[in-house]
């Protein structure tokens, strides 16, 4: 048996019974590589903030495939890593002369503190970035039992009762979370180097106003969708 094959049944499978959620993770994952493309392109003094955004990026997007996968706890502890990616993207966009902390926290413990002292949440601006780190925290990389649907049946095996949990709900939830922690990231990035945008090449701008021309319709679909689905949770519980 290939233990490091990849089993495509359940991306099948999630595809076909969530179409909706897959097209506006494509449509999210279209504008962050929009993002991602922009600051390529960007005459940053350094290599760490082109790096970072790829990092954010590519972290969210295996959390959207491992919630296809029916991991929806490692797609939470995958997203945590992007929020700290992100948060630390920001502070470095806000004030370039971190990128020396960033680069050499773990060096020693003074400048481990200092790292730790610079690279944090703001209060306002990152709220929401926030508390998805604190939800993944919680459920994802500190988790003492995997998420899962409510429990599905017992099956005694060898002398023991065991429980078969299920993940199905639990994955699409998951998947919904990621769904809007891309959003907030796309959100709080462009904020940041929009204002960037005047000295940057022509391929720079030219990416920024691909970026600014797809993001209202996505946003929008992204908004309707949410809404739909927290009016029909509302129905449900009534």
């Amino acid at each position: 048996m290939n233990y490091l094959s990849i089993d495509i049944r359940s991306f099948k499978e999630f595809k076909e019974k969530n179409a909706r959620k897959v097209d506006i993770g494509n449509r999210l994952m279209r504008l962050s590589h929009l993002l991602r493309d922009t600051m390529l392109h960007m005459p940053f003094e350094s290599f760490v903030e082109q790096m970072l955004v790829q990092e954010v990026f590519h972290a969210l997007q295996e959390s959207l495939l491992l919630a296809m996968r029916g991991q929806p706890t490692m797609c939470f502890a995958m997203i945590r890593i992007g929020m700290e990616r992100c948060r630390d993207l920001l502070r470095i966009l806000e004030d370039p002369a971190l990128v020396e902390v960033y680069i050499s926290g773990r060096n020693t413990k003074e400048k481990r503190k200092k790292w730790r002292e610079s690279f944090i949440f703001d209060e306002e601006r990152d709220a929401a970035l926030f508390k998805l780190y604190n939800i993944c925290s919680d459920f994802g990389v500190h988790a003492r039992m995997p998420l899962s649907d409510s429990i599905g049946e017992v099956q005694h095996v060898g002398g023991s009762n065991f429980v078969a949990m299920r993940h199905e709900k639990s994955s699409k939830d998951a998947f919904v979370l990621a769904l809007k922690a891309i959003n907030i990231c796309n959100i709080r990035i462009s904020q940041e180097i929009i204002p960037l945008m005047a000295p940057a090449s022509d391929e720079a701008q030219e990416f920024s106003t691909m970026w600014l021309d797809q993001y209202s319709e996505t946003s929008n679909i992204l908004e309707k969708y949410l809404g739909a689905r927290q009016s029909t949770k509302n129905i449900t519980h009534k």
